[in-house]
């Protein structure tokens, strides 16, 4: 999305150049003015570029408006592009039939067929020839949706007008015939392209079948395969690729197998990316053991197909993430055995896997092993190596490898000094952790994550002040602390006894839109009974019933400590707020009556009750 500065500099560039150039290179002028900012998702900024060529002497013709309309149907924006399309319907651009058949596709495709047929007849009125693509749309459309008499009607009408149906044309049936599991018309419609002298080829199935897996049309896509087949068509390994990767994204693992297996027979080899795709989605179940057997007949050559880089990393990655090192460096030593070269991702992820088992020397040892194979690290591997490091609690080594990515070139940025910065804060070296930040202000602009890190670090070690001022300087930078932040902030203030400033930061936080929740009402009561304020505990109470805060046991509880309920002085009940059944989570009775009920049996169970 380009900015008002860029926009204003692109306007300037089209109005000093387009008076130079002859009427035809216009409207390429401004389509490139356009492209350069177009905005789908909301039509009305094309309105201005639209404006300005018009008061400039520059009107656009259907040739602009289509470039428009294509790129908005193509960005799922069909409601904004007819709505363009409305704002311009004055005569002022003359539409041309691509401006419909841009229009009416897209319509179709989003299943909006009385719109795409209103679209169809307004075309016809303006005296324009509907051609073949315009009727195809309709008919996929229509055939899409199961609505097959429409689409045979505007396939007769075709024939009526003298347009022959093309492959397009008659695929967009199939698919919806096969959408709907009726084979005998699909076969009439293949006998039907075969008498018009139309084949379909194995571009054209894989199409279609890919389009039934999309849709989750398993069984349906197997049985067109089977049909292509029958029909003299010899699928491709693109074409198994297809079924078999969607069946895998579904989890149906057996009928992946199967397909591999039918793959094979019919003589159609895997490549490389068929078995990939078997080796991630087995590695993303934890079928490691199938995975391995997988690149084991690979290496075998029973698949006819060599492992490449990326088989071994999907592996090396599926074992790292589950801790078995062991084997994912068997992986690296087989990889190297074998010729294939190891990258920097191979690297990357053997590092991460070492050290989140706390296997340092070995993750140090493969760092330098990069350097030595005529790699070089980037910044991926020292944010690994940094956040591994500081879970360790290693924080030298860390700040070390900090310092020697400038060695490498390379910048840190706050993913790199996050980490850091949290392990000092947990360790108690908060003010450690300040120098840090304070030498990330130098180089970058330090994100909201850190300066969240810091502040909670602030309120641990009781630099209460210190919070306040980051607070105000994260506001200041255009952070916006959430919920768990502000929340953080109140409890520390409320237990404090600083109840006025925990107020102030609640203020502060309904300003930014963030809505208090239950916990931060129970800090809030907590620093009131600290002070033995009961009229506010109850004025806070009112305030949660207004605003439908949901009440919780734990509350209850915080209620039940704070107003001294075991005593014999019960006649604040009656001051109580009732709470709606939704704030109290479908529970069927009042503040009240949780409070009297919890006031005459043990706390605990209760609690476990509630």
């Amino acid at each position: 999305m380009a900015t008002p500065i860029i926009k204003s500099s692109l306007s300037n560039l089209f109005l000093s150049t387009a008076s130079k150039l002859a009427p035809s290179s216009r409207s390429t002028s401004l389509s490139f003015l356009l492209l350069s900012s177009l905005q789908p998702h909301n039509p009305k900024s094309f309105y201005p570029f639209f404006a300005l060529a018009l008061k400039h002497g520059f009107p656009p013709n259907a040739q602009l408006l289509n470039l428009t309309l294509n790129y908005m149907c193509k960005s799922c924006c069909v409601d904004q592009a007819v709505s363009l399309f409305r704002e311009l319907d004055h005569g002022l651009i003359p539409f041309d039939v691509i401006t419909y058949t841009l229009l009416i596709n897209g319509l179709s495709k989003k299943g909006r067929m009385d719109e795409a047929m209103d679209s169809f007849h307004e075309l016809k009125r303006r005296g324009l020839s509907a051609d073949v693509y315009v009727y195809s749309s309709l008919i996929s459309g229509f055939s899409e949706m199961g609505l097959f008499d429409k689409a045979r009607e505007l396939l007769d009408e075709m024939s009526q007008v003298g347009i022959e149906p093309n492959l397009i044309t008659l695929s967009g049936m199939i698919n919806g015939f096969a959408k709907f599991g009726q084979w005998g018309e699909v076969r009439m419609v293949l006998d039907e392209m075969s008498g018009r002298g139309i084949s379909p080829d194995a571009v054209t199935y894989t199409s279609l079948i890919d389009g039934l897996c999309k849709g989750l049309k398993f069984k349906e896509a197997t049985k067109l395969l089977s049909i292509m087949v029958e029909r003299g068509e010899k699928p491709n390994t693109v074409t198994y690729n297809v079924l078999i990767n969607q069946l895998l994204k579904d989890g149906s693992i057996d009928e992946a197998y199967g397909v591999l297996e039918k793959m094979e027979m019919t003589g159609v080899k895997p490549d490389v990316a068929t078995l990939n795709t078997f080796i991630v989605r087995l590695c993303d179940l934890l079928k490691f053991d199938d995975a391995l057997k997988m690149l084991e007949k690979m290496l075998d050559g029973k698949y006819g197909v060599e492992p490449d880089v990326r088989t071994f990393n999907s592996l090396i990655h599926g074992l790292c993430k589950v801790g078995r090192m062991s084997q994912a460096l068997d992986i690296q030593k087989t990889m190297k055995k074998k010729g294939c070269v190891c990258n920097l991702v191979t690297y990357n992820l053997l590092i991460g896997g070492l050290l989140r088992i706390h296997k340092k020397h070995k993750a140090m040892r493969l760092f330098e092993e990069i350097t030595e194979c005529g790699l070089q690290p980037d910044s991926c591997t020292f944010s690994i190596m940094i956040n591994g490091l500081c879970k360790m609690m290693q924080i030298d080594s860390a700040e070390e490898l900090l310092n020697q990515m400038r060695e490498y070139g390379l910048k840190p940025g706050p993913f790199d000094f996050s980490p850091l910065i949290k392990t000092l804060c947990d360790l108690n070296l908060f003010d450690r952790a300040m120098d840090l930040f304070h030498e990330l202000e130098k180089s970058v602009v330090p994100d909201v994550t850190s300066f969240n890190t810091l502040i909670y670090g602030a309120l641990k070690t009781g630099k209460f002040e210190t919070a306040q001022v980051l607070l105000k300087e994260m506001l200041h930078r255009g952070f916006s602390p959430d919920l768990k932040m502000y929340s953080s902030v109140i409890s520390f203030y409320s237990r404090k006894g600083d109840i006025d400033e925990a107020r102030r930061v609640l203020g502060q936080m309904v300003a930014n839109g963030i809505s208090p929740d239950a916990a931060v009402y129970d800090s809030l009561i907590k620093g009131y009974s600290l002070l033995g304020k009961r009229e506010e505990i109850i004025q806070l109470l009112h305030e949660m019933t207004s605003k439908s805060v949901a009440l919780d046991p734990r509350l209850v509880l915080t209620v039940l400590d704070s107003l001294g309920i075991d005593g014999d002085d019960k006649g604040f009940l009656r001051d109580l707020p009732d709470f709606t059944k939704e704030a109290l989570k479908g529970k069927e009775f009042t503040c009240k009556e949780l409070v009297e009920m919890l006031s005459k049996s043990d706390r605990n169970s209760e609690f476990q009750a509630v």
